[in-house]
């Protein structure tokens, strides 16, 4: 049986258009799927420990099969979530942000890249909020591909590249 600790994203590569029906004890959570490049994915993150029964489906295919949730390891509280007027972990431990910004962070050079979030590691800062610029400012050149959607006025049609570098980059940290 497939095992994940509590508040740990559960990935699973998945035929186009899949979602995913998870159920425990009464309880019954629905995931859609999406597109990663040239993959489609689901993502969920178990809030409760237990075994899981999962059904992927998409049109004609589908699989399913068992995932226990095993209790959350020291010093992984789960997501942040608002309280009232607090912030605080699924745990209930206390949050209190604390953050910086990169700015035009996606079109440095992949070592800046990679050295910026090694000197964030030995940082107090539990917050990151990344300026997804779409302009050069101070030098930096802008790169090819590293933007939401195409550069056309009409703003349609993503580009996976940056996807597929803001989940590296996220993964890191």
């Amino acid at each position: 049986m497939k095992q994940i600790e509590q508040y740990r994203v559960w990935e699973v590569e998945a035929p186009a258009g899949a979602s995913a029906t998870l159920e425990m004890a009464g309880q019954m959570e629905t995931v859609s799927g999406f597109a990663a490049g040239e993959s489609h994915l689901l993502r969920w993150m178990p809030m409760h420990t237990g075994i899981w029964r999962y059904t992927l489906r998409a049109g004609d295919w589908c699989e399913s099969g068992e995932l226990e949730c095993l209790p959350a390891k020291e010093g992984n509280h789960g997501p942040v979530q608002a309280r009232d007027m607090a912030f605080i972990y699924a745990d209930g431990t206390p949050f209190q942000p604390f953050g910086t910004t990169c700015y035009a962070w996606n079109h440095q050079p992949e070592e800046v890249q990679r050295k910026t979030l090694e000197t964030l590691k030995l940082t107090p800062f539990n917050k990151l909020r990344m300026s997804r610029s779409f302009f050069p400012s101070g030098g930096v050149r802008m790169k090819a591909g590293m933007f939401p959607s195409r550069w056309r006025p009409s703003g349609t049609g993503w580009i996976s590249r940056f996807w597929h570098w803001t989940r590296w980059g996220l993964r890191l940290i």
